[in-house]
């Protein structure tokens, strides 16, 4: 399980380019030192659950777009500087580069993911301990709308991210395996594709574990 986690994560890992709806935002740590960049959008709306109802909300939408590799070699090297950034052991980083030949046929096939970190009440981030399925819905501003399902692995971290693919793949990692064993909906793609191309702003609720999540990008 461990293993299949960080296979996951594989998914999330980015190299950045400018977006209509994302600003360049440096990236630091504790000590207010530059560790890197990030597109982000900062926006605000509301959540309710059973405690409360149309209460404060505030939006970190994180832009990820996947780097095309050059060889193999290429794609262990940036792979495991990214494991390290995040805090993965040695040992999680060496197993995981085991199958980094398998994972680089997905990384392939995969446009990039856009990450939602929720913040209730503007500064207390949302739990989602044990939170296994719910929803995401967009509406553009010509009025499309578009509904995917949110599975488990959407989950990991503590934010909601969906992921963009280029294609239907077959295979044990591919996308076609993940919609049958109901980890992914090809929705989210759709969904992907609607936000990084935006014209105007894209209305969003997220909904899980009884709670929903209304804001708007723009």
């Amino acid at each position: 399980m461990k293993i299949t986690t960080i296979l996951f994560f594989l998914l999330y890992i980015n190299i950045i380019n400018a977006q209509k709806l994302f600003e360049k935002t440096d990236l630091v740590d504790e000590f207010g030192d530059k560790i890197g960049e990030v597109q982000r959008n900062v926006s605000f709306g509301t959540f309710s659950n059973s405690a409360t109802n149309d209460s404060d909300l505030r939006v970190h939408t994180i832009l990820n777009e996947m780097p095309e590799f050059k060889s193999l070699d290429e794609y262990k090297e940036y792979l495991s500087q990214q494991l390290k950034e995040n805090g993965y052991s040695e040992k999680d980083i060496e197993t995981t580069l085991k199958y980094a030949k398998k994972t680089l046929e997905t990384t392939k096939n995969t446009k990039g993911s856009i990450q939602f970190k929720l913040y209730e009440y503007k500064d207390k981030s949302a739990s989602m301990i044990g939170i296994e399925t719910g929803m995401i819905s967009i509406k553009t501003s010509d009025g499309k709308k578009i509904r995917a399902n949110l599975s488990s692995p959407a989950f990991l971290g503590g934010n909601v991210t969906i992921t963009g693919y280029k294609e239907l793949t077959t295979g044990a990692m591919g996308v076609k395996n993940q919609i049958k064993y109901g980890y992914y909906d090809w929705s989210q793609s759709d969904i992907y594709n609607e936000i990084v191309n935006a014209k105007g702003k894209v209305m969003v609720v997220i909904a899980f574990g009884g709670s929903t999540y209304k804001f708007t990008l723009e």
